[in-house]
């Protein structure tokens, strides 16, 4: 018997399915049966037996991880292991690496009984022998149409095979405006204001702001989405694009294919102009994807479980629409199509360039064919030619409907005869790419809003006009919203700050007001975001400033000032969940989430109330420790004495097998004597220094995170070392005689001999270690996406603690890998014997982010405060703090110090975690950008220190505060010193950042390398001629001066031939380091679509992709003159150089890490 119900989430399932899975005593794996058994061959056994094409497996009792990694047969799988035995985890991952697949296939413990993830998320279980994992926790983690499979104790299928259904309240989104209909109403009666993550994804951000969205189309069939996207650098827009379509699983976000498009509209086309036609090219229905792979590519039909190419229409060169409907195909075929290949950017404001592009590109009022196929079979079903105004396009069961310019039309779906034609209704004189008039087709009624005001009403089946009547302003360069929901068709007045907010609900058949309401919260707004609102039957889901969700029955708002889609595209609702795309949005940038994010509504918490406290084999030792080897061996059985220099007492230890002892030294020089512990008499001194205090142990040497060491190196270099890891490196740190660094994506932790870079011991945590351990008295200390906070044995990588951060163990996917919903990035910082960090991923989602206090010797806790939505002094929500496009920070960061308070991007709080004033400061975005100097100045980035992409709006700053959206987020630069990335000593900030002229509203981006003063004298500089008189006007009394631009004052500034994308400053010398800059932006900018110019942005992109190595440059900090000069073949890993004992040390991108010592 199934038993379905519905608890406020996407699928509560309560399951009687016992007869699928064996109760016994707990999850083992027939270890011994495997061995007898061809693992690749039962992965494809169980894949095809089970069907699942691709997306997340777990494999219940993984045993020794043989089957686990065979079952990611293919790239679009994602697997996880999971077991109780300790022992069989350690097994598990280590045949795992083996196969250089750990990242893409993990493994982890867990109880038992509990599994550790969100509702819906898992593709297939696949259960090796006995299972004690209840059914009804099955069901409720499998996605739906998600399978489950046990296998007996021969590792054989056994026949128990489960598949849950899915469930008929969530719905799919085929077309860009739902279906086929244009009404952007979803029939999902699961999805709701967001609560808690689903998933998140790559990228970071859109390309860009100022220019064409990097999202062009998002629909959902089948449990999939799939999507366009422009996946060229963040780090320049004027680099090449690279158009991509995309299919992820909808539940968990795995990448289950690409097909490349080498043709698209130009990247560089301006923002806020579209074009907006481009996401009606995109339909996805069952197991079938429809899309032109090119701006003029014919038409093709895709497998979408594949991506393979199932079949091309004839005849469809130019698509610019299509319409799926009942088997048939509707397209909109441009024979000539309209060019814009004469568009060239200017170097004027972005918003004139949006005014241009609207004048100069409007539709051009050709005809069009509209075109029927057969969608199986590709048979040609009809073609009439007419014109036909853009996006509006719809059909129903009998008609095609359209506007031709004049009137709207509607023609014979068998047949395309014209049926009949409306008296002309008003639509705007041009349509421009950006702004569109809009057809909704409602049972027998035909919508129809030309961007006038006025909204009518006209008989699908007749084209009588039924009623005009106006209709609220909405949108901001996009279309307007029509949208039928409850019965009613709903507008907005919100297309502007000021605007009333006012919902409006009509009866589609009489025009006759039957619902109006304002807002019920009092909240600023400001334009509608760049693209039209969408809803489900229960909500309206405009985009006014953030994603509100209105249930327009109790007429209730929630804002989500925190949360938005991409321009042009925005959100998608279905699935039981709310869809964003990537946003270049710089509109409350602390506090807004980023990515590709998939949210889920209000659901069921399952907190875990057992000690978060784990206890490892080291707990109990004294981590003050030390490790005694000689020729690279440990020498057990001996006694260790260090005698300080000077005299004093000697500190004595027995070494053990390991080559460990234990005592305690305070910094200095001292001889080392060892004796055989048999032989006191035998000795064998050697004079050794203790650890340094200058040794760099954390991420950037110290809590204020200043990328600075007292410790001087040699401007000559030579390389002593290199070690090969693989895969993607974090930053490095150096202490106890160590080069600690983690390997990302393969969870691992590393620590290799500083003197000779051979490998001493490596540690696989449960999730991704992002950047690098922290080492304090013999500790490694760090945090991991699985939500713990890890203490090792600094000597050996034995496990002392761990501590689970969050509430729970809970985990989701995250950029491609599975992840905690609260994970701890790598660097706690730790002072005074207390570990600070941070867990979580917003403060909007899961119950916030949890802000801990732990003991670095015992792990234990000591104190915890939530940072969640609500003010701790108010209970108000965040959002009233609001300011304009600013509001209180809600997203985490590696944690920075300044000794008295903590700092979490631009966020001040105390010890105990007691935040700073969450009000905003008033007035102007340059009153907020000025205001940088102060008791809370400090290094931040307002996206995070991790943050490597470059996005355009935002830059490191030495400051206090960050003023954000679309006139804020330039100003901190304009009053603090800001950079890409920075480096700071008691009286200076050193960085590499944009020139002055190069903040707001710039395509092409020009660098330099500079110093300034901690306080800087704020200056303002030319940057250009005076404007010219026009001939024969009379002579100004005084001439105007030429554009000027404010910044702080450089004590000096170098233009360099690099980018730097790490840097270190040793004592008085500057190392920097970064691939060659080869392209001048602002020529490439002026000679777009030169081949010549063309190829050379082509070449850039591949130079900082690693193509022509880097420069390692040693400059001096006192006047920016260059000392050294050194060539290398590899790329560092972004900020990843660091500098101790005469010695530089790197990661690389390509998975080394390196070693330059400095001459004596």
């Amino acid at each position: 018997m199934i038993k379905t119900t519905r608890n406020g989430r996407l699928l509560s399932v309560g399951l009687l399915i016992a007869a699928i899975l064996v109760v016994g005593v707990g999850v083992s794996s027939a270890t011994v049966a495997a061995d007898k058994t061809d693992n690749d061959v039962l992965a494809k056994q169980i894949l095809e037996e089970t069907g699942v094409p691709g997306g997340l497996i777990v494999h219940l009792g993984c045993g020794d991880g043989k089957l686990t990694a065979a079952l990611r047969a293919k790239d679009c799988y994602l697997v996880q292991g999971l077991d109780a035995a300790p022992e069989n985890v350690e097994k598990a991952r280590r045949h795992i690496r083996s196969k250089g697949l750990y990242g893409d296939v993990s493994v982890d413990r867990f109880d038992g009984k509990q599994l550790p993830y969100v509702d819906n998320l898992v593709n297939l279980i696949v259960a090796s022998g006995e299972c004690q994992v209840p059914s009804e926790e099955i069901a409720r983690v499998l996605a739906p149409n998600g399978v489950s499979l046990v296998l007996n104790r021969q590792s054989e299928i056994d026949n128990r095979k489960w598949v849950k259904p899915r469930p008929k309240e969530i719905d799919d989104w085929t077309h860009y405006l739902y279906d086929e209909s244009g009404n952007a109403v979803s029939q999902d009666m699961v999805v709701g204001p967001p609560r808690h993550f689903q998933w998140t994804g790559s990228p970071r951000w859109a390309r860009h702001h100022d220019r064409r969205a990097s999202a062009s189309a998002m629909v959902s069939a089948g449990g999939r989405i799939f999507y366009i996207f422009d996946e060229g650098s963040t780090a320049s827009i004027m680099l090449p694009p690279k158009t991509v379509l995309i299919a992820r699983d909808a539940f968990n976000g795995t990448i289950l294919w690409k097909r490349d498009i080498p043709t698209w509209h130009t990247h560089l086309w301006p923002f806020k102009s579209g074009p907006t036609q481009l996401q009606r090219r995109l339909v996805a229905i069952g197991e079938v994807v429809y899309v032109t792979l090119g701006l003029d590519a014919p038409l093709v039909a895709l497998d979408a479980v594949t991506g393979e190419t199932v079949r091309t229409y004839e005849d469809s060169l130019a698509t610019e629409e299509v319409i799926a409907s009942q088997g048939v195909l509707f397209l909109l075929v441009n024979k000539e199509p309209q060019k814009y290949d004469d568009f060239r950017p200017e170097d004027v404001g972005i918003g004139a360039e949006r005014d241009r592009v609207m004048r100069d590109w409007p539709w051009n009022e050709k005809p069009r064919h509209v075109v029927a196929l057969d969608a199986g079979t590709g048979k040609h079903l009809w073609n009439t030619e007419t014109p036909v105004v853009p996006l509006t396009l719809a059909v129903d069961a009998d008609r095609v409907y359209l506007h031709d310019g004049d009137k709207v039309v509607a023609l014979d779906r068998k047949t395309g005869d014209q049926l009949w034609s409306s008296a002309p209704v008003d639509r705007q004189e041009k349509v421009p790419t950006n702004i569109t008039p809009t057809v909704v087709v409602h049972e027998d009624v035909v919508l129809f809003y030309g961007a006038t005001r006025k909204l009518t009403g006209l008989s699908a089946k007749t084209g009588e006009v039924l009623w005009t009547e106006p209709h609220p302003r909405s949108g901001h360069y996009c279309p307007e919203d029509v949208l039928v929901a409850g019965g009613l068709v709903w507008g907005g007045e919100i297309a502007g700050g000021r605007d009333s907010g006012v919902f409006t609900g009509r009866d589609p058949r009489t025009g006759e007001i039957k619902s109006q309401f304002p807002p019920d919260i009092d909240i600023f707004f400001m334009h509608q975001r760049c693209y039209r609102s969408k809803a489900t039957d229960r909500f309206l889901i405009p985009g006014w400033t953030g994603t509100e969700y209105i249930d327009f029955r109790n007429e209730h708002w929630v804002t989500n000032h925190w949360v938005r889609g991409g321009c042009i595209y925005g959100v998608m609702p279905c699935n039981g969940l709310t869809y964003t795309t990537p946003h270049a949005c710089a509109c409350y940038m602390q506090a807004k989430l980023y990515g590709f994010c998939a949210l889920a509504a209000e659901r069921e918490s399952k907190s875990q109330p057992e000690d978060r406290l784990e206890r490892g084999p080291a707990y109990d030792d004294d981590m003050a420790s030390g490790m005694v080897i000689l020729d690279g061996k440990p020498v057990p059985g001996t006694i260790v004495e260090f005698r300080p220099e000077g005299g004093g007492s000697p500190s004595r230890g027995v070494v053990d097998a390991k080559g460990r002892f234990k005592l305690r030294m305070a910094p200095g020089k001292y001889s080392i004597a060892i004796s055989n512990v048999d032989d006191p008499e035998q000795r064998t001194s050697k004079e050794i220094d203790s650890p340094d205090p200058g040794e760099w142990s954390t991420y950037r040497n110290d809590p204020a995170r200043s990328g600075f060491t007292t410790a001087s190196v040699s401007a000559d270099l030579t390389a002593k070392w290199k070690a090969k890891l693989g895969g993607r490196l974090s930053s490095v740190v150096v202490a106890d005689g160590k080069l600690f660094v983690a390997s990302v994506d393969t969870h691992t932790v590393h620590a290799h001999s500083a003197d000779s870079g051979e490998p001493v011991w490596s540690f696989t945590a449960g999730g991704r270690v992002d950047s690098p351990p922290t080492i304090w008295k013999g500790r490694v200390l760090f945090g991991s996406a699985d939500g713990y906070v890890y203490c090792l044995r600094a000597s050996d990588g034995e496990l002392a603690w761990r501590f689970r951060a969050g509430p729970e163990d809970r985990r989701m996917t995250s950029f491609e890998q599975v992840e905690s919903v609260w994970p701890v990035s790598g660097s706690v910082l730790v002072q005074d014997g207390v570990v600070y960090c941070v867990a979580g991923r917003s403060m909007f989602l899961d119950g916030g982010l949890r802000y801990l206090r732990i003991d670095a010797e015992s792990g234990k806790l000591i104190s915890e405060v939530i940072f969640d939505e609500n003010d701790p002094e108010t209970g108000e929500n965040l959002q009233t703090h609001v300011e304009v496009r600013n509001m209180p920070v809600g997203l985490p960061d590696i944690l920075s110090s300044d000794g008295e308070s903590l700092y979490m991007r631009s966020q001040q709080f105390d010890m105990e975690g007691k935040r700073s004033s969450l009000v905003q400061i008033k007035g102007t975005d340059a009153n907020r950008g000025a205001d940088q100097q102060g008791p809370a100045t400090h290094l931040f980035s307002p996206t995070g220190f991790l943050d490597d992409t470059w996005w355009h709006r935002s830059y490191w700053v030495y400051g206090q505060r960050f003023s954000e959206g679309a006139g804020g987020w330039p100003q901190a630069g304009k009053f603090a010193p800001a950079g890409r990335i920075m480096a700071m000593n008691d009286s200076n900030v050193y960085g590499f950042g944009r020139k002055p002229v190069y903040y707001k509203w710039r395509t092409p981006l020009e660098y330099h390398l500079f110093s300034a003063g901690k306080k800087p004298e704020i200056v303002r500089q030319a940057v250009g001629p005076a404007p010219k008189a026009k001939p024969g006007s009379k002579p100004a009394a005084k001439r105007r001066a030429g554009p000027r631009v404010q910044h702080p004052h450089y004590e000096w500034s170098r233009t360099i031939p690099f980018f730097v994308r790490a840097m270190v400053l040793a004592d008085k010398t500057l190392f920097i380091v970064g691939p060659p800059d080869v392209v001048d932006e602002e020529e490439a900018f002026r000679r777009v679509g030169d081949p010549d110019m063309d190829a050379k942005l082509a070449e850039q992109d591949a130079v900082l992709n690693g193509s022509r190595g880097a420069l390692l440059w040693a400059v001096s900090a006192e006047n920016g003159d260059k000392l050294a000069e050194h060539k290398l073949d590899c790329l560092p890993v972004f900020d990843s150089l660091i500098a101790t004992k005469g010695h530089l040390y790197m990661a690389t991108t390509d998975g080394q890490i390196l070693c330059f010592r400095g001459s004596e």
